[in-house]
């Protein structure tokens, strides 16, 4: 749906400057972004209530609503009332923008209370997504009851205006993709689903309900999760897999491109290669409770040149050149017989993939790509012109498509190729079709999370957008859907990695800041661990403050007074049960797809910075590093991956890691992985090291939710105490050459500390203890 067209008169709001001088609740209005349930027939009357908007505010204030249905005119006055201003407005179907002014301060203000906005004529303003009170709508009544192996679900049905009520015949629903009949109580209007004798796993319910006047209700989304134990994302870990460079389970679907190196081609890994590591266990030895894949999204079937001045054809393995991208229910796109990556494997596969993981209760998170699509991709070929893509831009020379190529200064507006097209999430129908698309990939193949590829090239207003509508139509049950986004910056880029956290924006991000801290205290040795001890005092809760002032800054009434939602609210206005997440949940690591091997930097092998520098490059194609002989450089990323598992946050592997894989840059660093007999000692040592992390925190909160206490720092020496809920471990870590030895005083009611990496009891002496710490080495006490 496209905004009004009216023009903002000369005294619009500059929004650059704007500032917020109240706080306003929008009620009834704000609509989640897709329309869901198919094509439905929009009134050209409403004959519905009209539309009311209320603020918080000093009563001496002159307020006004001034939007697009209103040309940005004085003609919709707010009136005060029992501490409160309303304004109610009789608007037809559609969208609309809006800011807040106080006449009294001539100053305008966008409602902080909404998160979502559109654009018009250059200009971001509050978004109204007024939908026909016609419209029935679908609730879900409660949270789920849920058992270790049963549960049950009910679903209330609203009738819209008419008080039409349910078409069974026409109305379809799904669990976990198979129809379904469930239980309807007529005199309540209440669907009821319980089953029992369940195994443990996701059992993911899609409602498609059509009244008896051929109203659709928006399309219900409820996911439910049997197991024994509650899932909680503070205590995840994530193991990043890059599918294709994984393991190659279907060898029917390899099909390397001709002319490109096999280093950057195709390489056979499938989701039934990750299926088959599922199945076997092998995630479950390292304590890996959430899986990363890259993105199953359909790529361009053709090679592409590297960024920058990279000569090399790239085959696009690792699914960043989308063409499949704004696929839903109601939209296939033409020339294409699925969406999801031949190979990789089929729908069918994918499928089998997620409900294979589900069924060990390892969640699935998919990389989601809207900053932008392949040139060979329908919605560039259909939209160019439409202005859904960052073209021209002033001042730099184009590309030979019309875009400025990514030279940084203006990342939002930049391609990261010429053939990599860049969507502008001003244009509210590119930001729908993107948010509606990641709609639909979570709903057909549930998945538990989404990392968000290239956070600081997009404007904040697609994360809000999604994010809004992932609270409003995934989030239905009240099981938290995380979101995790990557800003790559250096080891000062945390006031940018914080801008994009928030309530209404992500719910974690890659902490860059700590990667590079930990790669030169850890790996590299050119920080001091005193240094990096002090670095990581402050980091520990310096998210949580971005996030909580995001929050309280876009979230929160001066009179503590939460917005009501009227029962003659809008059709798509959809109520949530509210989520567990309530702060920042970081992602932490020491090695990713786009940087060069920790291993590799560990011993050496580039110019002894954390990226490698140019020998990082150079050596992705020539001389690229070798499995190390020497046990130094194994230790070292032994120590960085027990910082990881020792501390607050969500530990994130990149497969190979876990046990020592070298590697420079891209494509050298994302290797065809090795398993078992493949490994050499030092590798098989330390996945064993790794694996006995994993279970040390499963079985120790405050190693996942604790607070960190500094016992003893040196240049060469940390040891630190976690404790959460009378959960107590104590962390050391020895970059020297020889053992140490750490006196720590235990309070009267603990006991006897007990080497968790194999070690014995450590005798307790008149309420103390001496640690010992190995040489380059870690140890890790739990406290009886």
């Amino acid at each position: 749906m496209r905004p009004a067209s009216a023009r903002p008169r000369g005294d619009a709001p500059n929004v650059g400057v704007a500032r917020r001088v109240l706080v306003v609740y929008v009620l009834l209005v704000v609509a989640a972004l897709s329309c869901g349930g198919g094509e439905r027939e929009v009134p050209t009357g409403t004959g519905c209530p009209p539309v009311v908007i209320e603020a918080d505010g000093p009563e001496g204030d002159a307020l006004f609503v001034r939007g697009t249905w209103n040309a940005f005119d004085l003609s919709t006055p707010m009136a005060f009332s029992g501490s409160r201003w309303t304004a109610a407005v009789s608007l037809s179907p559609g969208d609309y923008g809006y800011q807040f002014y106080s006449k009294t301060r001539d100053s305008w203000s966008l409602d902080a209370q909404n998160p979502l906005t559109i654009f018009v004529d250059g200009q971001r303003l509050s978004r109204l997504t007024v939908e026909s009170c016609n419209y029935p709508r679908l609730e879900v009544v409660s949270r789920p009851e849920v058992s270790f192996n049963a549960y049950t679900l009910r679903v209330r049905f609203v009738p819209g205006a008419s008080g039409a009520g349910v078409d069974l015949a026409k109305s379809t629903f799904a669990l976990n993709g198979d129809a379904i009949t469930p239980a309807f109580d007529a005199s309540s209007n209440i669907f009821t689903i319980s089953r029992a004798n369940l195994p443990r796993g996701q059992y993911r319910h899609v409602f498609k309900v059509i009244d008896a006047n051929g109203f659709a209700a928006k399309t219900l989304y409820a996911p439910v999760w049997v197991e024994a134990k509650k899932f909680d994302w503070r205590d995840a870990v994530i193991y990043q897999v890059m599918t294709d460079r994984f393991f190659d389970g279907d060898q029917s679907n390899n099909a390397p491109l001709d002319g490109v190196d096999a280093r950057a081609n195709w390489q056979g890994g499938d989701f039934a290669g990750i299926k088959a590591k599922v199945e076997g266990g092998y995630f479950d030895t390292l304590g890996v409770s959430a899986i990363w894949i890259s993105s199953p999204l359909t790529v361009a079937t053709r090679a592409g040149k590297g960024m920058g001045g990279d000569t090399h054809f790239y085959a696009p393995y690792h699914a960043y050149w989308p063409i499949a991208s704004g696929w839903t229910d109601d939209f296939s796109i033409p020339g294409l017989s699925s969406p999801i990556e031949p190979h990789f494997g089929t729908g069918r596969d994918f499928h089998a993939l997620i409900d294979a993981a589900h069924a060990r209760g390892i969640r699935v998170m998919f990389d989601f790509v809207p900053n932008h699509v392949h040139e060979d991709a329908y919605l560039y070929r259909e939209h160019e012109n439409d202005g859904w893509f960052n073209l021209a831009t002033p001042g730099l020379s184009p590309n030979r498509n019309g875009g400025y190529t990514c030279g940084w200064e203006r990342p939002v507006e930049c391609w990261f190729a010429d053939y990599l097209p860049d969507l502008d999430h001003r244009n509210t129908n590119a930001t729908d079709t993107i948010v509606a698309h990641a709609l639909w990939l979570t709903r057909e193949f549930g998945a538990d999370g989404l990392r968000i590829d290239a956070v600081r090239l997009m404007i904040p207003d697609l994360l809000q957008a999604l994010r809004t509508t992932v609270r409003r139509e995934v989030e239905t049950t009240g099981i938290p859907f995380y979101m995790v986004g990557e800003t790559f910056t250096d080891d000062r880029g945390w006031d940018e990695i914080g801008s994009f956290l928030g309530e209404n924006r992500l719910g974690g991000q890659f902490d860059f800041p700590l990667f590079h801290h930990l790669s030169r205290a850890v790996l590299l040795r050119t920080e001091t661990l005193a240094e990096f001890a002090g670095f990581v005092e402050e980091n520990d809760g310096r998210y949580e403050r971005y996030y909580r002032s995001l929050k309280a800054d876009a979230g929160s009434s001066p009179l503590g007074r939460a917005p009501v939602r009227l029962e003659h609210s809008i059709a798509s206005a959809q109520r949530t049960l509210g989520t567990s997440q309530s702060g920042a949940l970081m992602a932490n690591f020491v090695g990713n797809h786009d940087l060069p091997r920790a291993l590799s930097v560990a011993n050496g092998d580039f110019d002894g910075t954390t990226q490698g520098g140019a020998e990082a490059g150079r050596r992705a194609w020539e001389d690229s590093p070798k499995i190390p002989s020497d046990e130094s450089p194994y230790l070292r990323l032994r120590m960085a991956l027990a910082f990881l598992f020792t501390s607050p946050g969500i530990p994130t592997v990149f497969q190979g890691d876990e046990f020592g894989m070298p590697g420079a840059n891209d494509p050298d660093n994302r290797r065809i992985m090795a398993f078992g007999e493949a490994l050499s000692a030092h590798q098989k040592a330390t996945l064993e090291f790794t694996e006995k992390l994993g279970r040390i925190r499963a079985e120790h909160s405050a190693l996942r939710r604790g607070t960190r206490k500094t016992i003893a720092v040196e240049d060469d020496l940390w040891v630190y105490r976690m404790e959460y809920a009378g959960d107590s471990v104590f962390v050391g870590m020895n970059r020297s050459s020889e053992p140490v030895s750490v006196d720590v005083t235990f309070e009267s009611n603990e006991t006897t500390p007990v080497d968790a990496l194999g070690g014995g009891e450590v005798p307790v002496i008149s309420g103390k203890a001496t640690l010992e710490i190995p040489s380059e080495g870690v140890a890790i006490f739990v406290v009886q």
